[in-house]
């Protein structure tokens, strides 16, 4: 929850849904679970895991 918190925090409230479904297709394109394409994600310098896994 507190993730969610400091997201909306920071995320304007009329864009919440499309940041939600940006987030679900960065998830499904590039950052996979057993697999993340670390190398190729556009945000990477901002993830905590980048390149740990």
């Amino acid at each position: 929850m507190k993730i969610e918190r400091d997201l909306m925090a920071i995320v304007p409230r009329d864009d919440w849904t499309l940041f939600s479904h940006l987030l679900i297709w960065h998830g499904r394109r590039c950052c996979y679970a057993q697999r993340p394409q670390c190398a190729r994600c556009s945000i990477n310098d901002l993830c905590p895991s980048a390149f740990k896994v």
